[in-house]
């Protein structure tokens, strides 16, 4: 599981201003360790936001270790044409929950997210990246909309791209579209309606969530 941008990449050797997906493919490659120790052959793999662009650059590197690949809610395109200069983002409580569904009036939508899971996951982000993270994969991802960002075409294992039909990230159609270039026909691609960026947390929406994900990995 490849984490996204900012919260946490604590988890990953990518406190720096340099890295972007393909250096930080390199250190999802590092999971030749689990291969070895476990006398697996391949791993499935899921990518979640930036860790979609992340693990569709291994996996296109790496074509042998990766059985099966899920780009969930995937940053297909560049999200904004903006330089990025700074070293570090400066990271704050709310940013944290950037993801969550809000409400007209901006605040989070809890029937969507309930309390609970929201400060737990606000908790966590705070315990690792406190109020600094590395600029890398915003610099990454912070360029031109024209430009796609994850190698679906060189992709030659089964592929699922699931998505929320409101992520503020990706549209549908986006998401479309890099599934037209994929070539393994076990590929698939699941758009939630009425969920969004963090649906693996939106309580609507985290059972669908999971079970396309494990019907997906679990086929042959």
């Amino acid at each position: 599981m490849v984490h996204g941008l900012t919260y946490s990449s604590h988890e990953f050797n990518a406190y720096s201003f340099m890295p972007g997906s393909d250096y930080t493919a390199e250190d999802i490659a590092a999971a030749r360790v689990i291969l070895e120790r476990s006398g697996m052959s391949q791993l499935d793999v899921l990518g979640w936001s930036w860790g979609s662009v992340t693990s569709g650059s291994f996996a296109a590197k790496y074509p042998g270790m990766v059985r099966r690949l899920v780009l969930y809610a995937p940053i297909v395109a560049g999200l904004a044409d903006v330089e990025v200069t700074a070293p570090f983002n400066h990271n704050t409580w709310i940013h944290a929950a950037g993801d969550f569904q809000v409400n007209a009036d901006k605040t989070i939508n809890y029937s969507i997210t309930e309390p609970e899971v929201v400060n737990a996951f606000q908790s966590n982000c705070w315990r690792y990246n406190k109020d600094s993270s590395p600029n890398g994969g915003r610099r990454n991802l912070l360029v031109s909309p024209e430009k796609r960002l994850i190698p679906t075409d060189k992709l030659t294992m089964p592929v699922l791209i699931i998505a929320g039909e409101k992520d503020q990230y990706v549209t549908p159609e986006l998401c479309r579209e890099a599934f037209a270039t994929l070539s393994n026909k076990k590929s698939r691609i699941e758009i939630i309606t009425g969920a969004a960026h963090a649906m693996m947390m939106e309580k609507p929406y985290y059972m669908q969530f999971r079970e396309k994900v494990c019907v997906f990995l679990c086929a042959e």
